[in-house]
C-alpha cells in the first residue's frame, strides 16, 4: 500500500503545483486574471479531493506497473514545475507561453496519470474519484483552447 500512497501523494503535489502556476499566471496577466484564477481553484480543489480520497486508498488498487511508472512521471513533472515556478519569479512568459504551458499540463503525463484507471468501469470511491478529475482535466484542456482562440493566440 505504500506504493499506491507515494502516487496519491504525488499526484496531490501535482495538482497543487500546477495550481500555483496557474496562481502566478492570473498576477501577471490582469486582463485574463479571472480565466487562471478559476482554474487554479479547480486545481487546488483536486489536490484536496485527493487528499480526503486518501482513506480510499487500499493494497492492490493499481498495478504495479502503472504505480512505479507514474510515480516517475509524477515526480519529473513536479520537478519541472518547482525549477518553472522560480523561473516566473525572475521572468514571466507571455500570454501564449502560458497557454501553450496550461495545454501541456493539462495534456501530459503528469494531468494524465489517472488514464489507465479510467479505461474500466469505475468499481470503487477511488476509481470514482480518479475518473472525475481525469473528466475534469479533459474539460481544463478544452477550456484552455477556446480561451486561446478567442483571443486570437495561437498555440498549437
Amino acid at each position: 500500500m505504500d506504493k499506491e500512497l507515494k502516487l496519491i501523494e504525488e499526484a496531490i503535489n501535482l495538482e497543487n503545483n500546477v495550481a500555483d502556476i496557474y496562481m502566478q499566471f492570473s498576477e501577471f496577466f490582469p486582463d485574463d486574471k479571472e480565466f487562471w484564477w478559476q482554474l487554479c481553484m479547480e486545481e487546488k480543489n483536486h489536490a484536496a479531493l485527493l487528499k480526503a480520497g486518501l482513506e480510499f486508498v487500499t493494497a492492490d488498487m493499481l498495478p504495479d506497473e502503472l504505480l512505479f511508472a507514474r510515480i516517475e512521471d509524477l515526480r519529473k513533472v513536479n520537478g519541472t514545475l518547482t525549477r518553472l515556478k522560480r523561473e516566473y519569479g525572475h521572468s514571466k512568459p507571455s500570454p501564449e507561453d502560458a497557454l501553450r504551458l496550461a495545454m501541456s499540463l493539462e495534456d501530459s503525463a503528469g494531468e494524465s496519470h489517472y488514464q489507465l484507471v479510467m479505461e474500466n468501469k469505475a468499481d470503487s470511491p477511488a476509481a470514482e474519484l480518479f475518473q472525475k478529475l481525469n473528466e475534469d482535466d479533459k474539460d481544463h484542456a478544452r477550456r484552455i483552447r477556446i480561451y486561446a482562440e478567442r483571443h486570437g493566440y495561437n498555440i498549437f
